[in-house]
């Protein structure tokens, strides 16, 4: 693992955010979580960092407006 980045963990299921923080903070990783889009977006407006953001899996996004 590459240290000194710092990884923003976004997903809806907070069993699955909860699970893999555990393993990669294990691993010394600096981990911040957010459970949806506009949650990760306000952390990044606010956090000066170098990210790069990589769905591994996603479920079709149905808004009713």
């Amino acid at each position: 693992m590459i240290e000194g980045i710092k990884i923003l963990l976004v997903d809806d299921e907070k069993d699955f955010l909860v699970s893999l923080t555990k393993r990669l903070k294990r691993r010394k990783q600096n981990v911040k979580t957010a459970e949806s889009g506009p949650e990760a977006l306000a952390y990044m407006e606010n956090e000066r960092s170098e990210e790069h953001t990589s769905e591994l899996t996603s479920r079709p996004h149905i808004s009713y407006a």
